[in-house]
């Protein structure tokens, strides 16, 4: 004879009651509403890290063009060939007549002629993050031959620089 208060396992109506369902589903929400905001200002900050790290690479050419007293952008004897790296985070075409860059990327910006307090300018294109988007970096270097990432003059939000230009 069967047990009656026993619960038969192969009974198909067993399985989560719909409150149990919605917990879960409150608890998978309220966990998206926390990650989602994080995860993308992770990846402004990744991409302000990897601008910077771009724009270091332009003013190590730029030191190099001016102490060989080449402050003319181009590609000819006694010009300053940057030599840039195209990026799809930044927009602006290359300034010394070299190839151009692909669609939908470009070079940090830098005045012609050079000077010894020239400064670099990074805007960033629409493939940056949303608050990123058309906002600028800019490096600055003092008249002692030191750079600084000037955060005050970037129009990109401090939140997203990295700790050498807030």
């Amino acid at each position: 004879m069967k047990h009656l208060s026993a619960k038969n396992k192969s009974d198909p109506q067993h399985g989560f009651t719909l409150i149990e369902l919605m917990i879960v589903a409150a608890i998978i929400g309220i966990l998206a509403a926390i990650a989602i905001p994080q995860y993308q200002d992770y990846i402004a900050r990744a991409q302000t890290a990897r601008v910077f790290g771009e724009m270091n690479a332009t003013r190590t050419v730029l030191e190099i063009c001016l102490q060989n007293n080449h402050f003319a952008l181009g590609q000819d004897q006694g010009e300053c060939s940057v030599g840039y790296a195209c990026s799809t985070l930044v927009e602006g075409a290359k300034q010394d007549a070299s190839a151009s860059c692909a669609a939908g990327s470009g070079v940090p910006q830098l005045p012609d002629p050079l000077t010894t307090r020239s400064a670099i300018t990074a805007t960033f294109s629409a493939a940056a993050a949303a608050p990123l988007q058309g906002k600028t970096m800019i490096m600055r270097r003092k008249a002692d031959g030191s750079w600084l990432c000037d955060g005050a003059a970037a129009s990109a939000p401090a939140k997203y620089l990295p700790s050498a230009c807030r």
